[in-house]
């Protein structure tokens, strides 16, 4: 046997699963047997696919009525990704150019209740902290 053909078994194992995710975030709730005719495959392969899912908590198994959807551990995976797009990261070369160009300060707001640190607010280095001009990116 060559070492080619695990690599694609093992690759398109991976496409299904994420096949799966895919259609379990389209529309709730699915038994295996939805799961197997979406994706054109017999059902103990979708099966081994969804135990495999849901051991590692990404699909979760109603069971009462042997039904599947999203896991609890996607949001915390997702959480990973989003926390890399900050927006103060994005916001504080703006904040610093409106500062120096308005000669005022400014700062980051996040609406009624913000949560943005000092980090996030920029003065201009030559006018005292009279005022605030909000930057909203």
């Amino acid at each position: 046997m060559s070492n080619d053909a695990p690599r694609e078994i093992a690759v398109r194992s991976v496409e299904r699963a994420i096949s799966i995710l895919d259609l379990l975030a389209e529309g709730g709730w699915r038994t295996g047997a939805d799961i197997a005719r979406e994706l054109r495959v017999h059902r103990s392969t979708a099966l081994r696919l969804l135990g495999t899912l849901e051991r590692h908590s990404l699909v979760e198994r109603d069971q009462r009525t042997a039904r599947y959807r999203l896991g609890r551990r996607l949001p915390q995976l997702a959480s990973v990704v989003t926390g890399e797009f900050d927006l103060r990261y994005v916001a504080r070369p703006v904040c610093e150019h409106l500062a120096g160009a308005a000669g005022e300060s400014t700062g980051l707001e996040g609406g009624r209740r913000s949560t943005a640190p000092p980090a996030a607010r920029r003065s201009s280095p030559s006018v005292p902290r009279r005022s605030a001009s909000g930057c909203l990116a």
